[in-house]
């Protein structure tokens, strides 16, 4: 078991690695968070306005109505937020492997290029946007500690279960059910390398937040010294960009870390220039009686 998970993390690194190798790989998870704030602000801020406007006409005891106006909201979100960022993992699929061809494009090619997936995207926001709306209606019919344990419960599984269902829909072109099934197989054949894989990824990522973090410190520490306010804003940018480079790295590291491990157990070969041996990989993947041995 410790050997398979040792695997996974040296799949994370090499996967890290790649990462560094095109780095136009990290504006995806990047145009997926600047559409994600705007979907966000697009959507609470035109269901509150019109709710605002018909709030007159409502009954005195509009509690109901508000409920169900948030509840609209909550699932419009989860839909447009789950569909854009399939989308964009989809086609930053579709970079890496005309990186692998050795062509090296942007978000907006390979975006323009993924398009035959804007159905399957769809659907998967749908999907996922669906379930979380009922795992959030069943929370609001609790209070206190019982109404955290269900939100956390019910997102944690469907994140299991769903953590390999991008990769699912990409190389198979298959519907959500289907690809939460293959997701759940994958998770439950090689639970070690994809526990390793993800430890490495986000313990590298929070290595870097953290230095942002201390660098942040440092920069409130001058500011109480007497540096002066441009010192410390110099210091906040920095601190910044440091941070957001490493929620990007982990993003964009764990996204192709899903992919590679998906398609080599699908007896795929390794991609490119990935800084992996193949004995890893067979360590990582090792049958036995018939099945996979974790």
């Amino acid at each position: 078991m410790f050997e398979r998970i040792g695997a996974g993390w040296k799949l994370g690194k090499a996967s890290r690695k790649l990462i560094f190798k095109d780095k136009k790989l990290l504006f995806f998870p990047l145009v997926s968070a600047f559409f994600g704030i705007l979907e966000t602000s697009i959507i609470f801020g035109l269901l509150g306005a019109f709710y605002l406007n018909i709030s007159s006409l409502l009954p005195s005891n509009s509690g109901t109505y508000s409920q169900i106006f948030i509840f609209l909201a909550f699932l419009l979100l989860y839909i447009f937020v789950s569909f854009t960022s399939t989308f964009l993992i989809i086609s930053m699929y579709t970079s890496l492997d005309e990186f692998e061809k050795g062509n090296t494009i942007g978000v907006i090619k390979a975006m323009s290029l993924s398009k035959p997936y804007i159905g399957l995207a769809f659907k998967w926001g749908l999907f996922s946007g669906i379930v979380l709306t009922v795992i959030r209606v069943i929370e609001s019919r609790f209070r206190g500690v019982g109404a955290i344990i269900i939100a956390d419960l019910g997102g944690l599984a469907l994140s299991m279960a769903s953590l390999f269902a991008v990769p699912v829909i990409y190389e198979k072109k298959i519907g959500p059910i289907q690809a939460v099934k293959e997701s759940f197989r994958m998770i439950a054949s090689f639970f070690g390398p994809t526990f390793g894989g993800f430890a490495y990824i986000d313990i590298f990522g929070l290595a870097i937040v953290g230095l942002g973090f201390l660098v942040l410190i440092g920069g409130l520490v001058l500011l109480g010294l007497g540096s002066g306010f441009l010192a410390f804003f110099i210091v906040l940018v920095v601190a910044i960009i440091i941070i957001i480079t490493g929620i990007l790295i982990t993003q964009a590291s764990s996204n192709v870390f899903r992919l590679v491990l998906y398609n080599y157990s699908q007896g795929k070969g390794l991609p490119k220039d990935f800084d992996a041996d193949e004995e890893t990989i067979r360590q990582a993947m090792k049958r036995k009686r018939g099945g996979v041995q974790i």
